[in-house]
């Protein structure tokens, strides 16, 4: 039997990964940046250049985004949201046009960071959103600091439920470098096609704009740190989730492939003080999915909470 051919290929193969391996580590890294006439900015918290952006007017609401992902996330909820609001998007360290520098990467370090990234900007007390890791990020700050939030809404919420699937292959050793070292546009678009009911929003241009992040120095070990992370998160953060005094709206989808409405359940029988919205016909992204009623919700709800509706006339009880 000729064996020569076959060890030829599988050698050439494992040079080209070896060669990729080192590539990707090194001269193909490149610093993501906004554009010109990018309306975000940077500020320094704690060491990290953080990006964020600020638009609108009125009191203050921040949106956390969610693991791999950055504040473009938010962008059609921004929009509406801006005509009663303030509205602060941010990238989390590791993501987006922010500095990836280690050990920040777990939810629990994430809530600590958007405190800090508050104390910095000067707003004492906000209503906070957080969408998937975002979310648990908005739990862990307000489980530890309930003087900073003035209503907490928290959408497709990591950090509850069971880690996903793909989650747990980029936790595993090589395996998810390995993965990682392959996000090209294409790919990068195919792996955020499962977070969608319409595939069709998962674009070229998106796989692309999330491809350039994970191409920044020290984006991949990121997420990868985050993912490692979960379980022990998830430990620590569900008994922490019964001190959460802070009015919360838990927003949910009937089709997350990550983290099904049974998880929405478990985590409204551990806050004390939390009502459940179903989104339906969407999976793990409804921001970007249906952002008109995602904000609706929020909006009606941040609204009605902060500026009670005058009850409705009642006739006259009889003596």
């Amino acid at each position: 039997m000729n064996v020569r051919a076959p060890l030829l290929g599988l050698l050439a193969t494992s040079g080209l990964l070896g060669a990729w391996w080192r590539l990707a580590d090194g001269p193909l890294l490149r610093e993501a940046r906004p554009a010109a006439d990018d309306p975000g900015r940077f500020v320094d918290v704690d060491g990290v250049r953080t990006y964020y952006r600020v638009q609108g007017h009125g009191p203050p609401l921040v949106l956390v985004h969610g693991l791999a992902l950055s504040h473009l996330t938010w962008r059609a909820c921004a929009e509406r949201l801006e005509r009663f609001f303030t509205v602060c998007t941010l990238d989390l360290p590791g993501f987006g046009y922010s500095d990836k520098p280690p050990g920040w990467a777990s939810a629990c370090r994430a809530g600590a960071f958007v405190d800090r990234f508050l104390t910095t900007l000067q707003l004492d007390r906000v209503s906070l959103v957080g969408h998937s890791m975002g979310g648990a990020a908005a739990l862990w700050l307000a489980s530890e600091h309930p003087e900073r939030l003035e209503r907490l809404v928290v959408v497709d919420a990591a950090g509850i439920g069971r880690s996903g699937t793909i989650f747990r292959v980029l936790a595993t050793p090589v395996v998810g470098e390995l993965l990682l070292k392959m996000t090209l546009p294409v790919t990068m678009r195919l792996l955020m096609r499962d977070a969608y009911v319409h595939k069709e929003l998962a674009t070229s241009d998106m796989g692309a704009a999330y491809a350039r992040f994970m191409w920044s120095p020290g984006a991949r070990q990121a997420l990868i740190e985050h993912s490692r992370a979960y379980d022990a998160d998830r430990r620590a953060l569900r008994p922490r989730i019964r001190n959460v005094t802070t009015p919360t709206l838990v927003i949910w989808t009937d089709r997350d492939p990550y983290f099904p409405l049974e998880v929405a359940h478990d985590l409204l029988g551990l806050l004390p003080a939390a009502s459940l919205e179903v989104v339906t016909g969407a999976g793990h992204m409804p921001q970007e999915e249906q952002p008109a009623r995602v904000s609706q919700l929020m909006l009606d709800w941040l609204t009605s909470s902060l500026t009670p509706r005058p009850r409705p006339a009642t006739a006259a009880s009889p003596r």
